[in-house]
């Protein structure tokens, strides 16, 4: 038996593929061999699921960046996180290649390459979700419509936060006194169904109470002139 192994640019540079030419009569060691291909290609699924896992932690979809062959060095140029995960990564390349040049097939061989796999597994799962603006060539990634979706809160600055609280009670404070202009600006996007409920139910309730208004000193005006006709 023969190993084969080719490693893509694909994801960033880190995929493996393996193949095999076996005869018709297996040998002893071809079995042993043929086991060790087994766990070779369980540990490249290994990998590739925690290049995909590594991937969506920054908001991106994977399937997207794969069909695109987009190289992860360009799209996390810089970034601390991404530079210890394609060390690791590349580690775990590398002990896999040592290990089928050397046809180590045996327990040492797969303890080797298990230990780099599970090392950059552990790291995957200690990173926490964050967000990342793409390079300028990237921004469609993130791009669902025409506009560019907004900086998730946590990941924004105080001095935004405190912005952005001050915008909304500032627009509420409109909608109270004038509703019939401001409650229209509750139909962005980041104002939920019950805020845009409030908000055109109280203009509803104002311009009710407007035109009641109006109809009373229209009706008291009347009066007014009726009474004026009956002294005159």
């Amino acid at each position: 038996m023969s190993f084969r192994i080719r490693a893509g640019k694909s994801l960033g540079g880190i995929s493996f593929s393996f193949g095999k030419s076996i005869n018709n009569k297996l040998t002893a060691k071809e079995i042993k061999n043929k086991e060790f291909q087994n766990f070779l290609v369980k540990s490249a699924s290994d990998l590739n699921e925690s290049v995909f896992s590594f991937i969506k932690l920054y908001g991106y979809d994977p399937k997207q960046i794969q069909n695109d062959s987009i190289d992860l060095d360009e799209l996390l140029i810089g970034d601390e996180a991404f530079e210890k995960f394609k060390a690791l990564s590349l580690h775990a390349k590398e002990i896999i290649e040592k290990v089928i040049y050397s046809e180590d097939t045996g327990i040492k061989g797969k303890r080797d390459i298990t230990d780099a796999i599970f090392e950059l597994k552990s790291f995957v799962k200690s990173c926490p979700q964050k967000y990342h603006k793409p390079p300028q060539q990237f921004s469609y990634l993130k791009n669902t419509s025409s506009t560019i979706p907004a900086i998730p809160q946590q990941f924004r600055s105080p001095a935004e936060v405190k912005f952005e609280k001050t915008k909304r009670i500032l627009l509420w404070i409109g909608i109270f006194i004038m509703p019939y202009i401001f409650a229209w600006f509750t139909l962005s996007k980041t104002f939920t169904k019950n805020n845009r409920i409030i908000a055109f139910g109280w203009m509803l309730f104002v311009i009710i109470l407007m035109l009641s208004g109006k109809n009373y000193v229209l009706t008291a005006n009347k009066k007014w002139l009726n009474l004026r006709t009956l002294f005159l």
